[in-house]
């Protein structure tokens, strides 16, 4: 019985032996992962009530402008302010409404969504009409 249990032993170090050398010895057999999807970028720019649609078919619309409180050109404020819109996102018949900020990013079930600029720059402090309000969005998918 112990030369048998010995044997074992044996036959398994040489095994182990083996099996070590084979790995560490190889240099040929390297794990490459798989090249990721590249991102896609796209730009909309859209005007007040009007709907712009993107190269995957993802419909933009603002609905309503929730603030505009950027600083007027020429006027020295103590922060630049922001524009809070809500916009009506579509695609294949299926949508949603999100809240969006200026440059601020919005994951939505689409792809992500930030509002990168809006026209025209303010130039007082009345409020635009808006129909002279333009969305330029920024979507990534």
């Amino acid at each position: 019985m112990k030369k048998l249990l010995v044997s074992i032993f044996v036959f398994s170090a040489i095994i182990l032996a083996i099996v070590l050398s084979i790995k560490f010895s190889s240099t040929d057999m390297k794990f490459q992962a798989p090249d990721p999807q590249p991102l896609q970028f796209d730009d909309i720019s859209v005007k007040f009530g009007a709907s712009g649609t993107s190269g995957i078919g993802m419909s933009i619309t603002p609905l309503e402008l929730i603030e505009d409180n950027r600083c007027p050109k020429g006027v020295d404020c103590e922060s630049p302010g922001s524009v809070k819109i809500k916009i009506h996102v579509s695609k294949n018949d299926t949508g949603q409404d999100y809240i969006l900020e200026l440059a601020q990013k919005m994951q939505t079930s689409y792809g992500d969504i930030t509002l990168v600029e809006v026209q025209p720059v303010r130039v007082s402090a009345n409020n635009l009409e808006h129909g002279q309000y333009i969305f330029r969005f920024s979507i990534q998918y």
